[in-house]
């Protein structure tokens, strides 16, 4: 028999003054997003794999907080696009964000400190599969629960900025040398992508388009065009090239059911239009609606590569690349993946998946439970 006891801070909010207070605040509010939060997701579920991520599985030293309520506080932060110092202080004066994360009424929330020792845990330990799990675990959840998902998957990519100022990194990096001694780039793992052309006027006064570049990441995405459900992704440097991301995220979709064979349309733009991509589709006996270079506009655009494909199916898909579009001004204008919080790519993994599962979350609280989030609403 197994005698050995787990240590956690203890939330105090088994005190019957507790459970009349959230009730008494709560009662004009039964149905608040948090609350419908915690109904969707089972986040005890996790507490185990959570436990390998401490020294002993939290069995030796001084009481650590409850890991589940870490990446409730996590989740938080994103949702609400703040810094860990500013969703302790949000948690310390809000009636709602307590009762979710399970604290005592009187109970002060965990520091920021305590979120980035348990990040740098997650890392340790495994990088993002944790949150990778509860990520496809939304997933599953809400086909069970019976989200339609559309016939139409759409693949794009958005790129984020380092946290990195580069004029004053060079500087360092230079400085250094010039002293003897190698400093590697603040963000080693960021690099110099390509994002688009712009177009500037020269000195003779005419217009010319050069690229855009970018330092950072790419996160790649899989969305699902019925409620804009984000069902896979996948995070690498800026300097990536998309079309070898397509097939990854395609399995994945397979994997969850969310793509079906013989139904389901992928769509994407230019930069996904490689034979490798094509050909994929067509011995997976999936629809193929990728933009290809030379197509002006739908009307002339034909289908030239697939198999399965209807002209009528190719036509609907190429209509509906705006949703992949829209999710990305989402996530970015609302929960901040237009920048790295973090260095580093296993960091900005995390990012990833928490603004993914926060993303997703949202639409599917709204769609179950008729549940909306204001945006930048304060509990």
């Amino acid at each position: 028999m197994n005698n050995t006891k787990t240590y956690f801070k203890s939330t105090g909010k088994n005190l019957f003054c507790d459970e009349y207070l959230y009730q008494e605040a709560m009662r004009y509010n039964p149905n608040g997003f948090l609350t419908k939060i915690n109904e969707f997701v089972d986040w005890q579920k996790y507490t185990g794999k959570c436990l390998k991520l401490y020294k002993a599985k939290a069995t030796l030293g001084a009481p650590a907080y409850q890991p589940v309520m870490l990446i409730k506080m996590l989740f938080l932060a994103f949702l609400f696009n703040v810094s860990d110092r500013e969703i302790e202080r949000f948690i310390n004066d809000s009636i709602s964000m307590k009762n979710f994360l399970g604290l005592s009424f009187s109970e002060a929330s965990p520091d920021h400190s305590s979120l980035s020792v348990f990040r740098n845990r997650i890392i340790r330990k495994g990088k993002a599969d944790l949150l990778e799990e509860i990520f496809t675990d939304i997933i599953v959840t809400a086909q069970e629960k019976g989200i339609n998902f559309s016939s139409i998957q759409v693949i794009d990519s958005t790129h984020t900025t380092a946290d990195v100022n580069r004029i004053k990194d060079k500087k360092r990096q230079k400085s250094k040398k010039e002293g003897g001694e190698d400093k590697p780039p603040r963000d080693p793992d960021a690099k110099t992508g390509v994002k688009g052309i712009k177009t500037i006027k020269t000195n003779d006064g005419k217009n010319a388009k050069i690229p855009k570049y970018i330092y950072g990441y790419k996160n790649h995405f899989s969305v699902n065009s019925e409620l804009g459900l984000i069902t896979s992704l996948r995070v690498t440097d800026a300097s990536r090239y998309d079309g070898h991301f397509f097939k990854s995220l395609m399995e994945n979709d397979l994997k969850l059911g969310v793509a079906k064979k013989f139904e389901t349309i992928y769509s994407a733009d230019k930069g996904y239009d490689d034979g490798e991509n094509n050909a994929w589709l067509n011995q997976n006996k999936l629809k193929d609606a990728i933009f290809y270079r030379g197509m002006k506009n739908i009307k002339d655009a034909k289908v030239k590569f697939s198999t399965y494909t209807s002209q009528k199916e190719f036509e609907e898909g190429i209509r509906k690349r705006y949703i992949v579009e829209r999710t990305n001004g989402d996530v970015k204008r609302h929960h901040g993946l237009g920048n790295a919080r973090y260095l580093g790519i296993a960091k900005m993994e995390i990012q990833s998946y928490l603004t993914a599962i926060v993303h997703n979350l949202k639409i599917l609280v709204k769609s179950v439970y008729g549940v909306g989030l204001r945006t930048h609403a304060r509990f």
